[in-house]
């Protein structure tokens, strides 16, 4: 998974500077972008669901659970399932 790299284009950091001088080193710290007007921002992403988390939605959709009162049976019958398929049973 490729990591983000933040940066700023140099018109966008003229422009910030035009409108707030004193930041001229904490923008000289932030990367360059290829293109002048870019901004790139990251933000943590969606976490992967794990094996686990994937296997007991697949479960439960295998289970067609037709009302919410099934579905705490049918999560403990998963939850056995994976336990029995990791050897932890």
């Amino acid at each position: 998974m490729p990591r983000c790299r933040p940066c700023l284009g140099a018109d966008v950091k003229e422009a910030i500077l035009k409108e707030v001088p004193g930041l001229k080193e904490i923008l000289g710290k932030v990367a360059d972008c290829p293109d002048r007007r870019e901004i790139t921002l990251c933000g943590r992403g969606k976490r992967q669901p794990s094996a686990y988390q994937e296997f007991v939605g697949q479960c439960m959709k295998g289970k067609g659970i037709k009302s919410f009162a099934e579905a705490p049976q049918a999560i403990r019958s998963c939850a056995a399932e994976w336990r029995e398929r990791k050897g932890k049973g």
